[in-house]
């Protein structure tokens, strides 16, 4: 009797787990070090531009709300928030910011593979497949992301290929 190879997906899992650790202890380091830099006398918030009447904080906002507006109003309100934001930039490297921000991005870098890589790692037990619907599960809680149609539909698939294998064959 050859022993089982363990489900991939568990090991995605456990990327995934430990990337969120390494998120939250990126963020948390980030806002105590912007705590004391605004304690210091830095503004290292971000800056609201209001664009149609709407407060933008980043350029994709910026964008999708300066698309309604006429041409020259709508090129003059990108280029304030880019200003607005390379303003935030220098303030966060002065403020010696840089390598929370730096190492913030990497962390949520990491999230996001592995938040791939489960919508992509085939699941071969039930196991596998449960820790999937785990992760919608928490997305019907906390919210969308841009993940969970992915992970629903890797998980749908790998039901699909378990119920054709022949030791999981479904009776007629």
């Amino acid at each position: 009797m050859s022993a089982r190879k363990p489900d991939p997906v568990i090991a995605a899992w456990d990327r995934l787990r430990a990337a969120e650790k390494a998120w939250d202890r990126a963020y948390d380091r980030r806002d105590e070090a912007d705590s004391k830099a605004r304690a210091a006398g830095f503004s290292v918030s971000w800056p609201v531009i209001r664009i149609n009447g709407t407060d933008c904080l980043g350029m994709d906002s910026a964008r999708r709300h300066a698309r309604d507006l006429p041409q020259a109003e709508a090129t003059k309100a990108i280029e304030a928030m880019r200003a607005a934001l390379d303003i935030r930039q220098q303030a966060r490297r002065k403020a010696g910011l840089a390598p929370f921000d730096a190492a913030e991005r990497r962390a949520a870098s990491e999230w996001r593979a592995a938040m791939r890589a489960m919508a992509t790692t085939r699941a071969t037990t039930p196991a596998g497949v449960i820790l999937k619907l785990k992760l919608i599960e928490l997305e019907l809680r906390d919210g969308k992301s841009s993940f969970g149609e992915g992970i629903i539909a890797s998980a749908i698939g790998d039901l699909g290929r378990m119920a054709r294998s022949r030791r999981n064959r479904v009776p007629a």
